[in-house]
């Protein structure tokens, strides 16, 4: 039988803050923006995104009710904007007109 999730709150957590999102990619989905783009917005236009102690640079997380106060204080954003031009996808593909067979790269024996 599992066992039920405990709905007692975190101490020091406070009920109001939303969901807790603990990654990078949880965060852009949230916000529907690429990764690279808002770990820049973290860097530059202080994205409320908080490190745990002792875990280094890449673990993080957030709250959903502190990114949508934070969005909504920026105005309105338009749907392309923060994107760089020339900044590469996070999954780049090639089209498969393009796409070499790898039997093509093989020499005869």
């Amino acid at each position: 039988m599992p066992i039920p999730p405990d709905p007692s709150p975190v101490p020091g957590d406070a009920p109001d803050r939303g969901q807790r999102l603990d990654s990078w990619k949880e965060i852009a989905a949230h916000l529907k923006r690429d990764v690279r783009t808002v770990q820049r917005w973290e860097k530059t236009a202080g994205l409320p995104v908080r490190r745990l102690q002792n875990a280094g640079l890449r673990a993080v997380f957030a709250y959903t009710a502190e990114l949508d106060e934070w969005l909504r204080l920026q105005g309105p954003i338009p749907a392309d904007a923060g994107d760089e031009a020339g900044e590469p996808d996070d999954d780049p593909q090639v089209p498969a007109q393009d796409a070499v067979p790898a039997s093509a790269h093989d020499e005869p024996a």
